[in-house]
């Protein structure tokens, strides 16, 4: 026997969490005669920007305009593809639309309302140039970069979590101030990049060239260095957790003010490296390496 089976789901979206306090202000504010840019819109920019430790904020309208606006700031536009989730309001996906891009939406995960991040890696970003992005505090998440090329970006104080960079050159790209956390490197080009007074937690670096970056002064924890070449890198004053290397060309590098407490040397190049003696302290080195380095800092072994 044969029925006919209707199935119901229902996508719960969350009602408005509406008080006595915000309605009390809303009418205080129909009554002040100001409805857009007046007084209570300033304290709230005010606030907003002492809370994101930021010099100035600007209110919009509307999420949408906000979207869009960055977007535009961020120059993306035709022949540009932005990824959203399927499940969300339609404003993610209109603003996308509204500069030109292209529309890529992931599905969900499995009893889940979070994008599926798996899926997400058939919608890489790759084969393209990004350029002219600058003086923004953006972060990114979740993002595959495959055979990019970055030029004349700054991304001083932007957030990376959950990052893949395969292929790509980054060569002179400034990241100071920022933040990287389960970002990876994987045959790059960092060549001059500058990550000066960074956090890098969780971050691998794979048979990149680095030669001449800068991570002065900035915070290691589980960073990876593996079949690298960072030659005339600088890693000065480094407050350093956790630093792994394997196989690296490390020569004329300056590692100065930075711990080397558990750092194993023994096969990567140091020739000429920049160091004190208190800074290799608990250091593991090969016999030659350890000799190089005393005769770097005026040790004479008899």
């Amino acid at each position: 026997m044969l029925t006919d089976t209707k199935i119901k789901t229902n996508i719960s979206f969350s009602p408005p969490d509406i008080t006595d306090v915000e309605i009390n202000n809303v009418v205080e504010v129909l009554k002040s005669g100001w409805i857009t840019t007046g007084p209570k819109t300033k304290e709230f920019e005010r606030k907003i920007a002492e809370y994101c430790n930021t010099n100035k904020s600007i209110c919009l309208n509307s999420a949408t305009a906000c979207m869009e606006m960055t977007l535009r700031l961020l120059g993306i536009g035709e022949g540009d593809e932005v990824i959203t989730s399927a499940y969300t309001y339609t404003a993610s996906a209109s603003v996308i639309h509204h500069v030109g891009a292209k529309i890529v939406l992931i599905d969900t995960a499995k009893d889940s309302f979070q994008m599926d991040y798996e899926k997400l890696e058939e919608a890489l970003i790759e084969n393209t140039t990004i350029d002219g992005i600058e003086n923004l505090s953006v972060s990114l998440n979740s993002c595959i970069f495959k055979n990019v090329v970055f030029e004349y970006c700054d991304f001083r104080r932007i957030d990376m979590t959950d990052i893949i960079f395969e292929n790509c050159d980054l060569s002179n790209i400034n990241f100071p101030y920022s933040s990287l956390y389960r970002v990876e490197f994987i045959n790059c080009k960092l060549t001059g990049c500058n990550f000066n007074d960074s956090t890098l937690k969780s971050v691998v670096f794979k048979n990149c060239l680095g030669r001449y970056s800068n991570f002065a002064f900035s915070k290691f924890s589980g960073v990876s260095i593996e079949n690298s070449d960072f030659s005339f890198a600088v890693f000065q004053e480094i407050k350093n957790e956790t630093l792994l290397l394997d196989s690296n060309n490390l020569t004329k590098s300056v590692f100065t003010g930075t711990s080397l407490n558990n750092v194993d040397f023994t096969n990567s190049d140091i020739d000429g490296i920049e160091v004190r003696l208190k800074d290799v302290y608990g250091g593991i080195f090969s016999a030659n390496q350890a000799l190089d380095l005393s005769k770097l800092m005026g040790i004479s072994i008899k």
